[in-house]
């Protein structure tokens, strides 16, 4: 109780703060627009949908990565269920609530007001509320144990640094943390850490389903015929080293190494697929080539026809959706992201087999972390290391394609845990299946 009533009140503080700064800000206001239209959405659906309707399963994702997680955990609850829809929220603006196949809704998830629930609730009848890794509503929860519907945490992480943890924070968060009926961990570090926030009966080892969602893009991704062929042009009899989801602290410490690098390796060349594909990335990217004397061609103009009389050792890639498709061409690759802030997708490249360089920021990654402990992932603390490492891997190909063998035999030992998350929680929900709170309670 003393829990919940500082949650709110700091909530509600916060939000009368943040309305003010919406004044001034755009960012702002586009995040309290989103929530709007996130209820709204909700509230539309629910609208249309029959009262005697096989209940929805409600899945939540806090970002990209996240929504991968919910999409494998869709896929193979509606194997089984077929007549129950899915519907998914998101919490980040970077996860796009485009129409999934499969899904019945993907909409923002709204803010977790103290009024918020008890009525969404009651009209919509969840068969269950299932978060990934670690988004935490407690209104939501606490509205959910109410009325007698379960809520789980699937493929949760929380690392040792995390605040929640601290001695001081943990009794905050216990009452909250009790609103799952269970918490399905990654590993057993991450499971030892949710163990500090509830009983360890509630709390078991499943795996993440981000591997499961990863394999299945990969094996699944196709490319259009002519960017098929550009692609297959480009890599024949030069294998390209990727650079992927680049930012600009990532150019600045590769691009100036390249020329010596591509001179030396002339059976080489280098792919690079900015992470924001747009004028100003795209502009910034072609000046500092340029300012180096390095010459490339971007894939638009190779599309066009105007391929050039020898084949660019460099490609600025400037075009969307094409990565985990173009995986499968490179020997190795560099993702981005983990000299500033956090590494990228470094699961889709391992997924096909392929090597990860990266910068020195993994922590918050687990994929990135376990890729690096089974050998496929080298995180690199600076430009000229990572160029050594590169240079590595192009003298020595049969190094490289091992480290990314040992990368796919760690993604293909990890796939399934959306089905075991779904047989041991979702799976005796079902009309005419054995609960495991059967006797307990209602569902």
């Amino acid at each position: 109780m003393v829990a919940t009533l500082l949650y709110n009140t700091l909530l509600l503080l916060a939000y009368a703060i943040f309305r003010l700064v919406a004044l001034f800000s755009g960012r702002a206001r586009s995040f309290l627009k989103s929530r709007q239209q996130g209820l709204a959405s909700l509230q539309q659906w629910l609208a249309s949908y029959a009262a005697d309707a096989p209940r929805p399963l409600w899945l939540h994702a806090a970002s990209v990565g996240e929504l991968d997680q919910a999409l494998a955990v869709a896929r193979e609850f509606s194997r089984k269920a077929p007549e129950h829809p899915v519907i998914i929220s998101v919490f980040s603006l970077s996860a796009r609530t485009a129409s999934q196949p499969g899904i019945a809704l993907v909409f923002y998830m709204p803010l977790d007001l103290p009024w918020r629930w008890s009525a969404l609730v009651r009209r919509m009848r969840p068969l269950a509320f299932v978060t990934m890794t670690w988004d935490l509503f407690p209104n939501l929860l606490r509205a959910m144990k109410a009325q007698r519907r379960p809520a789980f945490l699937a493929s949760a992480a929380l690392n040792a640094d995390n605040w929640r943890l601290r001695p001081t924070m943990r009794p905050l968060f216990r009452p909250f943390y009790a609103g799952f009926q269970k918490i399905h961990a990654v590993n057993e570090q991450h499971a030892a850490h949710f163990r500090l926030l509830t009983d360890a009966a509630r709390v078991q080892v499943s795996g993440d389903a981000r591997y499961d969602q990863v394999l299945f893009k990969i094996e699944n991704a196709s490319l259009k015929r002519d960017l098929e062929q550009t692609l297959r042009w480009l890599a024949r009899g030069t294998p390209p080293w990727i650079l992927a989801s680049t930012y600009a602290p990532c150019e600045e410490r590769i691009l100036p190494g390249l020329p010596d690098l591509l001179e030396r390796h002339r059976r080489f060349q280098v792919w690079i697929f900015p992470h924001k594909v747009d004028e100003p990335r795209l502009a910034e990217i072609s000046l500092r080539l340029e300012q180096l004397h390095i010459p490339y061609q971007s894939l638009s103009a190779l599309l066009q026809g105007r391929r050039p009389p020898r084949k660019p050792r460099v490609v600025l890639m400037d075009r969307l959706g094409l990565l985990a498709a173009a995986y499968r061409f490179a020997c190795f690759c560099y993702v981005g992201g983990g000299f500033h802030q956090r590494v990228h997708n470094t699961a889709e490249p391992a997924a096909c087999a392929i090597p990860v360089l990266s910068g020195p920021r993994i922590d918050y990654s687990p994929i990135a972390q376990d890729l690096a402990r089974a050998g496929a992932l080298l995180a690199c603390d600076d430009g000229h290391q990572l160029l050594q490492a590169a240079e590595r891997w192009m003298k020595q190909p049969r190094e490289a394609k091992l480290a990314g063998a040992r990368g796919k035999a760690f993604l293909e030992a990890e796939r399934g845990s959306a089905a075991r998350f779904v047989t041991a929680e979702l799976q005796p929900l079902l009309p005419g299946r054995p609960s495991a709170t059967a006797g307990k309670r209602r569902l």
